[in-house]
């Protein structure tokens, strides 16, 4: 019986970018399920109407790409139909942009980069833990983001099962997310538990986006990681339990595991394969009553060869850009479970009939709330998740005791020597921020005020950054950090 359901998301990778390679060539499961992995004739044209073709590749390079690609609404719609809005009627191949998109994003920057780069996916080995735990639990081939864009709208639907209208990352205002969370609904019932572990050396991304969870008496449960490791060993895992990885790369907490471009994928592979490690070897698991869900929030224009479904079920919030009536790209999903089937494969929803892509509802972000509800016994949030399917269906084996931890490679000295470097104050003092740190910085400064008063009901109080505020605002990484810091002593983190 499931007692505990605990969710690691990590940062905008694709399917194919991740485990495209995993069961080449020939696309077989260890159980002998199908895989809708990457094969050698995929391709994109380098632009719309091109006859030319560069092919899908396998890159040991685990930076790959270095820059940023395009992740934004706009972008993510290039990716798709090589334009942007998309064309009525939509074409008949999708999923052709991407080089094209690619090549816009780094035609805008100083550094001259080969394109093509976005078209290489990761050899296994680079991505070994994550592997090694899909072999013996199940993958999800047709697991979709819930909106064709950035970081804030898709965590936004996993708390929410909406992002209140907005499609990207803007606006950086807390306050144009205030819907509820999962975590409001259980709070209100007595004797649930959950926690949201985070890199504690600054703040939760969790918290400072969703504008409900500000009341400090949320505060409680928001754990540091490390806190993680001790609760699966010692039992005490909450009913559920959000992980966040670092975003940051610092001195005092490490070089960033979050796998966002560029950031180093083997290093988020081995916090993959960490958290995974801890909770098989707690006794909560090994009794059959944890189920780990680990994905990705975002592709974060990452190349996939699978189109996303066109049957999602709108929420109540819209936007003048987008009903929300289209998934976003496909992401890398693995259920860990003693009772799912040892390396299988998962796509169409127990039950459904599978005629094809817009006959049924396949897996999004809004699923993992569907199994907190089912599993609890809670009420949708909206019509999103009310629509969801829910992972209670792949609980179906034995009690399985066929599983181990991952073996952790160890680094080379090279990759030793860069993690050194990437987290080393002179690199980042002169490292400028991603779209995510942005968003982080930004959102921070709405809400970083004078300390309030620690009742439960208490709420930082919000202000408006003014063009003083905005021209002083961090540009590196480095500036990043101690600025967060700061904040974060204001408002009573640490």
């Amino acid at each position: 019986m499931i007692e505990s359901i605990v969710v690691l998301m990590m940062e905008n990778r694709s399917f194919d970018n991740v485990l495209g390679w995993i069961y080449a060539p020939d696309n077989v499961s260890p159980n002998g399920d199908a895989f809708n992995g990457l094969t050698k004739d995929l391709f994109n044209p380098p632009f719309p109407g091109s006859t030319e073709r560069v092919f899908v590749a396998s890159t040991t390079d685990h930076k790959n790409p270095i820059e940023d690609p395009g992740e934004v609404f706009q972008h993510v719609n290039v990716q798709l139909f090589q334009s942007d809005p998309p064309p009525t009627p939509l074409p008949s191949q999708l999923c052709l942009g991407f080089l094209y998109d690619y090549s816009n994003v780094l035609a805008k920057g100083s550094v001259h980069l080969d394109p093509t780069v976005i078209m290489a996916a990761f050899d296994p080995s680079i991505v070994s833990c994550t592997r090694a735990i899909a072999q013996q639990f199940a993958v999800c081939d047709q697991w979709f983001s819930s909106v064709p864009s950035q970081t804030w709208p898709n965590r936004a639907f996993v708390h929410a099962a909406t992002s209140n209208g907005n499609i990207n990352n803007w606006p950086y205002d807390p306050a144009q997310w205030d819907v509820p969370t999962i975590f409001n609904v259980m709070s209100q019932r007595s004797g649930s538990t959950w926690r949201v572990y985070y890199d504690n050396v600054l703040v939760p991304l969790t918290w400072l986006q969703m504008r409900q969870l500000h009341p400090f008496g949320y505060w409680k449960n928001f754990h540091g990681v490390d806190d993680l490791w001790e609760d699966a060993r010692s039992g005490n895992l909450p009913q559920y339990a959000f992980i966040e990885p670092s975003f940051f790369s610092n001195p005092a907490g490490g070089p960033a595991n979050d796998a966002h471009p560029p950031h180093n994928a083997f290093i988020a592979d081995q916090f993959i394969g960490k958290v995974y490690n801890a909770i098989v070897s707690g006794p909560q698991f090994q009794a059959g009553e944890v189920l780990l869900v680990i994905t990705f929030d975002e592709h974060g224009g990452c190349y996939d060869h699978v189109a996303p479904f066109t049957n999602a079920t709108r929420t109540p919030q819209t936007n003048p850009q987008f009903d929300f009536s289209r998934f976003g790209v496909r992401v890398p999903t693995i259920v860990v479970s003693p009772y799912v089937t040892r390396g299988s494969v998962f796509n169409v929803p127990p039950g459904a009939s599978d005629g094809g892509p817009s006959t049924y509802t396949p897996y999004d972000h809004t699923s993992i709330l569907k199994t907190v509800e089912s599993t609890f016994g809670y009420q949708p949030l909206s019509p999103r998740d009310a629509a969801a399917p829910d992972l209670t269906a792949l609980l179906t084996a034995a009690l399985r005791t066929d599983y181990e931890p991952v073996a952790m490679p160890a680094p080379t000295a090279a990759l030793q020597a860069e993690a050194a470097s990437d987290m080393a104050a002179s690199t980042l003092a002169t490292q400028p921020l991603n779209d995510l740190q942005i968003s982080i910085v930004a959102g921070l400064a709405h809400v970083a005020a004078a300390p309030v008063t620690k009742t439960a009901a208490a709420v930082p109080r919000m202000v408006a950054p003014d063009a003083a505020a905005a021209a002083s605002s961090p540009r590196t990484v480095g500036d990043a950090i101690a600025w967060i810091r700061e904040r974060a002593e204001e408002l009573g983190w640490r």
